[in-house]
């Protein structure tokens, strides 16, 4: 058996502790902020729900190279709901998603359109 110094065993033990606990205190991908936006994908949902139409909205992720990761809808709707957001609306209608391959300037895209709304308030 090797001996070492106790002041030695405890300082490698204590690095070796603060290293293991310092990597599991990071998250390489935190999670996105929950949006206060809601996000509905047919309009029977509204029924009885007072609101104002503020207009058609859209978002969209783009992939720019092959070796990028793939964009999702959920990516689009997450933009769709910033784009909402800024504009003062409480919910999204969606009215569609889909998933483009080679538009310019992006390898795949994912677009999502629908109608930005304020609750609260008659059409």
């Amino acid at each position: 058996m090797i001996n070492l110094p106790k002041v030695v065993l405890i300082s490698a033990l204590t690095l070796s502790i603060v290293s293991l606990t310092a990597c599991s205190l990071f998250e390489r991908n935190p999670p996105e902020p929950k949006s206060s936006i809601v996000l509905f994908d047919n309009p029977g949902q509204l029924t009885g729900i007072s609101y104002k139409s503020l207009g058609d909205i859209s978002g969209a992720a783009c992939q720019v190279n092959a070796s990028d990761p793939v964009v999702t809808v959920r990516q689009a709707e997450q933009q769709i709901q910033r784009h909402a957001q800024r504009i003062g609306a409480s919910a999204v209608l969606v009215q569609n998603c889909e998933i483009l391959q080679g538009t310019p300037g992006c390898v795949r895209q994912t677009v999502c359109k629908g109608e930005a709304l304020k609750f609260g308030e008659l059409n």
